[in-house]
Parts: C-alpha cells; structure tokens; sequence
C-alpha cells in the first residue's frame, strides 16, 4: 500500500496514489516529491549540475552519461579485483566485436566514416578554432608548457629508453620505422641508398634557414617570439623533405617565403607534414602569390 503524505489515505498502487495527489490536492508529481520525499542531495550531480527528475522514484543521479561513466569508474578502481575483471571483459568484448566485423568487411566502412566525419568537422573550423580545440599544449602556460615538453624530451617514454638503448636496438628501432615510413622494404631500400643526398640537402637548407631568419627576422618573427628547444622553433612551411622530394633548390625551402615561427610541442606535433604545398612555395617565390 501507499500512503499520501498530506492526507494520510492509502492506495494500492503509486500510479493510483500520483493520480490523487494530482486531482484531489492539485499538486504535482515533482512539487509533492519535493515537499514530502526529497532527501538532502537529491537532484544535484556529484559534479554540482542539476539532475532531471523521473518521477516519484526521485532524480537522476547524474546529469549526464558522462558523469555517470566517471563516477563508475571512480567506483571500479576502488576495487582493483572488479576494475580488473571488467577491463578485461571490455577487452574481450571490442576483440570479438571487431573480428566479426573484419569478417564481414565492415570495419573499413566504419573506420573511413569515422576519418570522414572527424576531417568534415574539422573543415568547418578556422585554422585558430582548430588550434584552441585540439592544441591543448598551447593553452598551458609557459612554465607548464616548457616543463611538460622537457619532461617528455629528458625523461619519459621512448627518449628515455633511447637514452639507455645500445647502438644495436637502436638500429633495429630506425630500420622498423623507416621500413613502415616507406611502405616496405622497397622502399626502404630506396630511402636508404638516397638518405647521404637527403642529409646533405637536409644540412645546407638549415644552414640558409638560419641566414635567411639573420636577414629577415622581422618578417620572420615580428613578435620577437624566444627560439629554443622549449620556446618557439623556426619551422618550414613546405617540409624539407616535402622540398627535396620534389626538387626544390635550397635556396628557395630556405627562403622567407617557407619559414615561420611555431610553438615547439605544435612543431613537434607537425613533424614531416606540411601547411603548403611544394607547387604553392615555387609560386609565393616566384611573386605569382
């Protein structure tokens, strides 16, 4: 039986009981929830955010799935048995989910959907937009900035193994990520008999680069930004692989036209990848942009 809380009378069912307190006090459901059954938390989230209510069985307990997905965790990890248990039934479950659909074809489908959604929406931002979304290393300060980026150049991950590794493992580790670079041991091989010119090429467009940001630093760097390993580095617009790939001399990968200055962690991040073409350099120094 259910008993109202104003008058007392009872009901067999909640359904028949909300119904009277609706009708007969003309009250509703979250007002006679709040008056007489609310207990102290109710309708707050763990993270301060007002949950929706449900009925007479109360309110949410969070606001979002999100919260709900932290706060089971927080609840799985004080138990390092169960945290176990069901990080390995997750395991087991994404392992037997994506073998089916690689049978079936379907994980190809998924992932281009996927590549293409994210680049869609990507597109749809301006280059400053993308920055402050994704370029979380550019929204730390600068002593954070330079302490994480000396943390992970000094001490951590791969640069402290390698600092450790002998000349043998590090050998196989340049071998393996050329071999991967290049599509197979082809093109491997193809690097390998190219990578003394590369060096050379490399070398004396770093030498200009820096002749070039001597003559032209304040159309280089009109902010007088700090170069150094943690500041802001001298970057290539057009990579200097990109250039020597497609023939560009090295006077013109150094010149002005292909140099700005960037962030160190977004430089780091850059890599070999370019923001222009090697086709658009050859045009800005020839004056037709």
């Amino acid at each position: 039986m259910f008993k109202c809380a104003i008058c007392e009378s009872e009901w067999p069912t909640l359904a028949k009981m909300i119904k009277h307190v609706n009708n007969k006090h003309r009250m509703k459901t979250r007002e006679y929830f709040d008056l007489y059954l609310k207990m102290p938390g109710d309708g707050i989230c763990r993270c301060g955010n007002p949950t929706k209510f449900k009925g007479m069985n109360g309110y949410r307990p969070h606001c979002s799935k999100s919260c709900a997905c932290t706060h089971n965790r927080e609840l799985l990890r004080a138990d390092a048995d169960k945290f176990r248990q069901f990080k390995d039934k997750v395991s087991t479950n994404m392992e037997t989910e994506w073998a089916e659909r690689k049978k079936l074809g379907a994980d190809v489908g998924i992932w281009q959907k996927i590549s293409g959604t994210m680049f869609a929406n990507s597109q749809k931002l301006t280059k400053e937009e993308r920055s402050d979304r994704y370029g979380w290393l550019n929204k730390l300060s600068e002593e954070d900035r330079r302490q994480w980026i000396s943390n992970v150049m000094l001490t951590s991950g791969a640069h402290a193994w390698w600092s450790k590794a002998d000349i043998e493992d590090k050998k196989k580790v340049v071998i393996k990520r050329l071999v991967t670079r290049f599509g197979g041991i082809d093109g491997y091989n193809e690097y390998y008999s190219m990578k003394d010119c590369f060096a050379a090429y490399s070398s004396l467009v770093r030498a200009l680069s820096n002749n070039t940001y001597k003559e032209f630093r304040d159309l280089i760097n009109p902010e007088d930004l700090p170069r150094g390993n943690c500041d802001y580095h001298l970057d290539h617009i057009c990579s200097v692989k990109e250039c020597f790939i497609n023939d560009i001399p090295p006077n013109v990968a150094a010149s002005y036209h292909n140099l700005q200055m960037l962030p160190s962690g977004e430089n780091l991040t850059k890599s070999t990848k370019s923001d222009q073409t090697a086709t658009q350099l050859m045009e800005k120094y020839n004056g037709k942009i």
